[in-house]
């Protein structure tokens, strides 16, 4: 599946979208969305787990009607923000 193809599925909702095949160019990244729904600090959550368990998969963290994309540092910074407030295990 492509990027803009869940984004369109999964309209007015958070995704979690795990790249198998990068497109840097188009940034229209092929791969699978594993989560969507609930609020952003959840698809947050979610990520932080995937990544705990794979430091080094490529994650897009997005809402589907035109919030950036959060990728990298970003979503680094984010995910360092939100769990400094919030419990995990």
């Amino acid at each position: 599946m492509l990027l803009d193809d869940a984004l369109d599925q999964f309209d007015g909702e958070w995704i979690v979208f795990h790249i198998s095949r990068p497109d840097d160019e188009t940034v229209n990244h092929e791969g699978v969305v594993v989560a969507h729904g609930g609020p952003e600090k959840r698809m947050l959550e979610i990520a932080a787990r995937i990544w705990t368990g794979e430091p080094n998969v490529r994650l897009v963290v997005q809402y589907s009607t035109g919030r950036p994309v959060r990728t990298g540092a970003e979503l680094r910074r984010l995910l360092h923000e939100y769990f400094e407030t919030h419990d995990y295990d």
